[in-house]
């Protein structure tokens, strides 16, 4: 069962993810995502990279639909995206499996000079492609920078994503890996 700050997180999460605002996540939102935020980061249709994030972030959201559409209908409400999260988290080789798998992708995406590390600018045009302004993509950069490098490594943004999902602790950083919650 998700604690109050977890679903606000998720919440803030399905917002995003429903990119037409329609009040439900589907499949044309998520190909919707992977097309802004592939092009965001300069990979083109049928790239290497684009055909890997979009493999995975597919798969992901069959997993998600699997577990919470419970009325059939190939869409999720919020309330379903966030029993589907639920389920999910509650199964943590399901979790870091499908959760932690596309994570490491996005990161890698993220990466888009392949430094091994992800700056502010390669960030935020993943974060601004989801709606997020600059703004809140600065904010949420400058709390997911746990060492204040100046970077975002593999491994902090491995941690900020389990604390999105994960962590009840309000003060988390990683609360701010979608931007403000």
């Amino acid at each position: 069962m998700l604690t109050p700050l977890q679903t606000r997180k998720l919440s803030r999460a399905f917002k995003l993810f429903d990119v037409d605002q329609n009040g439900f996540m589907e499949r044309a939102d998520c190909e919707l995502v992977v097309s802004a935020t592939t092009k965001a980061m300069g990979y083109a249709l049928g790239s290497p990279e684009y055909t890997t994030y979009a493999n995975e972030y597919m798969a992901g959201w069959e997993n998600l639909l699997q577990l919470g559409d419970s009325d059939g209908d190939q869409r999720l409400t919020k309330e379903e995206f966030c029993v589907a999260y639920a389920k999910m988290m509650a199964q943590p080789e399901q979790f870091n499996t499908v959760i932690m798998g596309v994570i490491q992708v996005i990161v890698t995406l993220w990466d888009s000079n392949k430094d091994g590390k992800v700056s502010q600018a390669e960030y935020a045009a993943y974060m601004v492609a989801f709606h997020v302004t600059p703004a809140e993509a600065a904010e949420a950069f400058r709390r997911l920078d746990l060492n204040g490098d100046g970077y975002l490594s593999q491994e902090e943004l491995l941690q900020n994503a389990r604390e999105f999902f994960l962590s009840d602790d309000p003060q988390a950083p990683g609360n701010w890996l979608v931007g403000p919650y």
